[in-house]
């Protein structure tokens, strides 16, 4: 009722959940009663977070940190270990094929990252460095407030052959510092951006982190 979600996806889910003892069908099981008209009941203490559904073999529990087989019900033991990439993509505060999908986008250019631990902490120290160049593009864009001065910086940029022309570090960091959903930057364009904040930083001085990015 307060999602779109179809009815044939909502059994399935459903279904998972029995599997794994966090609800129970209460209607009776026969051909007569509609799929739409099920009952179900909830048996153990749910978390306000949904339990997360990744493929065929695997339910976690971001509450509980908790993941389960869904052929046997069963919790998962340490020695098991079952959808790495799910967990650590939920520890990363991102969506749960985000892991997977890192490191498709990347496996060509770090051929010795190898365990999911490595490309985990290998994205995570990109997140930090991603978030800190966005917070210092910001204090660049409050410092070069007049559109001159912003311009006349990126064309030293452009002429330090950083970026093309210097409309793609004007309009960039416009809009980087713009956007409240923002995607985390391929690595080559992280450094050139990185590159450009070390020229600011050269000709205006460093830029001191906030509370929250130190």
């Amino acid at each position: 009722m307060i999602i779109q979600i179809s009815d044939s996806a909502l059994d399935k889910y459903l279904r998972k959940l029995v599997k794994v003892g966090y609800i129970e069908r209460t209607t009776t099981n026969t051909s007569s009663v509609k799929r739409v008209d099920s009952e179900y009941r909830v048996i153990t203490k749910l978390g306000v977070v949904a339990p997360v559904i990744n493929d065929t073999k695997y339910l976690y529990d971001p509450n509980t940190k908790l993941q389960y087989s869904l052929k046997t019900g069963e919790i998962l033991s340490d020695k098991e270990r079952g959808n790495q990439c799910l967990i650590y993509s939920l520890s990363l505060g991102k969506e749960y094929n985000f892991l997977a999908g890192f490191k498709n986008r990347y496996k060509d250019v770090h051929p010795e990252l190898v365990s999911v631990e490595d490309w985990y902490e290998h994205a995570k120290k990109l997140i930090k460095r991603n978030d800190i160049l966005v917070y210092k593009l910001k204090e660049i864009k409050k410092s070069l407030g007049k559109t001159r001065d912003l311009r006349a910086f990126s064309r030293k940029l452009a002429d330090m052959g950083i970026f093309n022309t210097y409309e793609v570090f004007e309009s960039g960091i416009r809009r980087m510092t713009a956007d409240k959903e923002r995607m985390l930057m391929h690595e080559d364009i992280l450094k050139k951006y990185e590159s450009a904040v070390a020229v600011y930083e050269e000709l205006y001085g460093s830029i001191i982190l906030g509370k929250e990015m130190a």
